[in-house]
């Protein structure tokens, strides 16, 4: 959406869904188990009696509330988005004095989506031409709509691609600057937007401003009295190839735990064995602290101070509740310590307060009037919040004024295509044939892997309300372990696909891609489609990202964490084996590793 609108961040807060929205468009994201309060706001709209529309592969709890639950064919958003386009510019639908007053680029995706017709993504697709057209016309009618979108839009080898389509789907309508409207992506992990809005990316600085920009460079030189340079670095998706190509011989982890969450653990794993030195900063003894040649003990959320900025841009306080125990460090604390045995000057804080202090000088646009006075006082602020007077922005864009250079929304065109390796030439052709501008947003997209006839099934990984993302705190709660989540690590799949492969409920199978394998339990459930399998990521006993690919968006670099895989029956005796190995490849200090490239 930084390309659309002029930032990623959503647009309007959550309350305003249960209070406002009379529409809601879910795509890709499943908030019952992956965000309970957006899920909250979202019932609140429909004990209003807002419609629902769900855009998901799989009968998840909302989509078995829904209105319209479009149960698409895993990563084909494209098409379908572009064909609700269609019916909604062929039905005269749009908003045209929006669209006049407050955009740019509408005739290019006008003229690509003339070959999206409801009737042809429907036979492309399978889903019923009928209910195409029901989500357009209800999402175009009946207002104020707001969209949600989670990890299923962005992980795909055009994520990018998808929220461009996204975006294109509330501006034509007007669905943006208005209570109750506009964008939300739903984040993965608390403070998620603060983790961003600080730069822990390797192109930005804390003020979104590239490190390539001059003017920016000069800036935080004259704040910083050092000299930065203008490479962008590393992202964490690139970390294993370039450790293996020598670019990295250096990697220090704080606060997460890759060996479980990134994808192709295989591949993770061999750059970590590559490493020249690797430190680990985090609560626990992890299964990726084991592999580190330093493990730096910190605290948890609740031991700190601090600020974290949630998934609708709301700053808010986090005070310690509770001593520390040991000898260790709240974050900061450990990397100002670290950075002044580096030799590095500025890092002689007190404590957070002195911190924040200087982001807002670095970022004063967004959080110059954010002191801790108010932030305590007011429960919270929503950037922008440029003055101390200024009440924050729950709602962004109410004066349709976009943080775009010409202050103007940008419509931009995608399309499909059924083969990635057409994705280069069907973009240049999209961009010759509309005559974009050069470096005008736009995308191609297709399947990152398909299935075929030695790996005929579908992987999509998922998450459990019960655990929260790889299971680093959740999994040491008796109540989640050996309660709410007693069922454990599973692969779901439909029926039709059990009696297949001649397995049923309880049964224990080994699934294999091109990249690992594991061996789990089956549960067969009606909520996954036929040939497609769901995989919770938060357990190493069936660990999905064993089996997931390296595909990535080309822009974001955001992973797909999707496979094709295959799947046989085993015994529980090959089962307790298999867990055994896996056991001694996640809990020792032992870096273990299949070589896919060796197979």
């Amino acid at each position: 959406m930084a390309k659309t609108i002029g930032n990623g961040a959503a647009t309007n807060s959550f309350t305003e869904i249960g209070l406002y929205s009379n529409c809601v468009l879910m795509i890709g994201s499943n908030p019952e188990n992956g965000h309970p309060i957006a899920a909250m706001h979202i019932q609140r709209a429909l004990d209003r009696g807002a419609k629902l529309i769900v855009i998901d592969p799989i009968l998840t709890e909302m989509a078995q509330k829904a209105d319209v639950h479009i149960q698409l064919p895993p990563e084909h958003n494209i098409p379908i988005i572009n064909a609700m386009l269609h019916y909604i510019i062929a039905n005269d639908l749009c908003d045209n004095d929006f669209i006049a007053k407050y955009t740019t680029g509408f005739d290019y995706v006008q003229e690509t989506v003339k070959g999206y017709s409801p009737e042809s993504v429907s036979k492309m697709t399978g889903v019923p031409q009928a209910l195409i057209e029901k989500a357009a016309h209800l999402y175009a009618t009946i207002k104020p709509a707001a969209l949600t979108h989670g990890m299923g839009v962005t992980h795909f080898n055009h994520g990018v691609g998808n929220v461009y389509d996204v975006s294109n789907l509330f501006l034509c309508t007007g669905n943006i600057g208005e209570l109750g409207s506009g964008d939300y992506p739903l984040r993965g992990q608390q403070n998620v937007q603060g983790a961003c809005d600080m730069a822990v990316l390797p192109n930005i600085f804390p003020n979104l401003k590239p490190v390539t920009d001059t003017e920016a460079r000069a800036f935080f030189e004259k704040m910083w009295e050092c000299k930065l340079d203008d490479k962008i670095g590393v992202h964490k998706t690139q970390v294993p190839d370039a450790i293996m190509s020598g670019e990295v011989k250096v990697f220090y982890t704080i606060g997460e735990n890759p060996v479980i969450s990134e994808p192709n653990t295989n591949h993770f794993l061999k750059g970590l064995a590559h490493l020249d030195f690797y430190v680990v900063q985090d609560i626990f003894l992890t299964e990726t602290a084991l592999k580190a040649d330093v493990v730096l003990p910190a605290v948890c959320g609740p031991e700190k101070d601090g600020c974290y900025a949630n998934a609708e841009r709301r700053v808010q306080r986090n005070h310690k509740a509770v001593d520390a125990v040991g000898n260790v460090k709240q974050d900061w604390q450990i990397i100002c310590e670290i950075a002044k045995r580096l030799g590095a000057k500025g890092f002689d804080y007190k404590n957070p307060e002195e911190i924040w202090e200087e982001v807002r000088q670095a970022d004063p646009a967004r959080y110059g009037g954010m002191s801790y006075d108010r932030l305590e006082k007011e429960h919270g602020l929503h950037w922008p919040c440029p003055t101390l007077v200024h009440p924050g922005t729950p709602s962004m864009y109410m004066d349709k004024k976009f943080y775009t250079p010409d202050q103007k929304a940008r419509f931009a065109p995608v399309v499909f295509v059924d083969d990635k390796s057409k994705i280069p030439a069907a973009q240049k052709a999209l961009a010759e044939k509309l005559n974009l501008p050069e470096g005008y947003p736009h995308m191609a997209g297709s399947v990152d892997e398909k299935t075929d006839s030695t790996y005929p099934i579908e992987l999509l990984t998922t998450r459990k309300v019960y655990q929260y993302t790889v299971g680093t705190m959740t999994r040491k709660s008796p109540a989640l372990e050996c309660g709410a989540d007693l069922h454990g690590p599973a692969a779901e799949i439909n029926p039709a696909t059990a009696a297949e492969y001649d397995v049923e409920e309880g049964d224990f199978v080994a699934i294999e891609s091109r990249y690992g394998s594991i061996a789990i339990k089956v549960e067969v459930t009606e909520v996954v489609p036929k040939n497609v399998m769901q995989m919770a990521f938060h357990y190493w006993e069936g660990h999905s990202n064993e089996l997931t690919s390296n595909g990535v968006d080309p822009i974001s670099l955001t992973p797909t964490y999707k496979a094709a895989v295959k799947m046989k029956k085993i015994t529980s005796e090959e089962y307790f084996a298999t867990l055994m190995e896996k056991r001694e490849k996640f809990y020792s200090q032992k870096i273990i590793y299949f070589d896919a490239h060796h197979h």
